[in-house]
């Protein structure tokens, strides 16, 4: 059985295609399609990518899904990590340990520290204007209130 970039690249020859017209039929830049016929599958961008570029390669080829199938699943396999650290890899357990993820990322967000900067700042103008209008107002309240009154200052 022929590599998948081997069939690929036969089939494109004897189509007398160049790999320009092949790019511009399925979109897959030439790059990628350099790569598949040179079987450098470990350059292309991942498991997922590779097999839909091999398969619009292959059905712009004319080529059936049932000649190139085997080779896709030889690719698809090419990504998939070895079997040990597939096993040595933990599994989700489904359970989230909140404070775990707080206790690794102690600090706040730039937004947050932004937001109680502002807040500060406006609890003390507050409180700078109760202050500036609560002296202004005693000497003026003691008269006010002793003319109404009717007393004399």
């Amino acid at each position: 059985m022929n590599s998948l970039g081997t069939t690929l690249q036969a089939e494109r020859v004897r189509q007398g295609l160049s790999l320009e017209a092949v790019s511009a039929r399925t979109k897959v830049p030439v790059r990628q399609l350099l790569l598949l016929e040179a079987q450098q599958y470990e350059k292309l961008p991942g498991a997922f990518l590779a097999r839909n570029f091999a398969r619009q390669y292959a059905e712009c080829l004319g080529l059936s899904r049932q000649e190139i199938e085997p080779e896709l699943h030889e690719l698809t396999a090419l990504f998939q990590p070895p079997a040990a650290m597939r096993a040595a890899r933990p599994e989700f357990g489904g359970k989230i340990d909140l404070l775990r993820i707080a206790r690794d990322q102690p600090r706040l967000h730039p937004l947050l520290w932004l937001l109680v900067a502002v807040l500060a700042m406006v609890l003390v103008y507050k409180i700078y204007q109760r202050s500036a209008h609560g002296a202004a107002r005693r000497p003026g309240a003691s008269v006010g209130s002793a003319m109404a009154s009717g007393r004399r200052v």
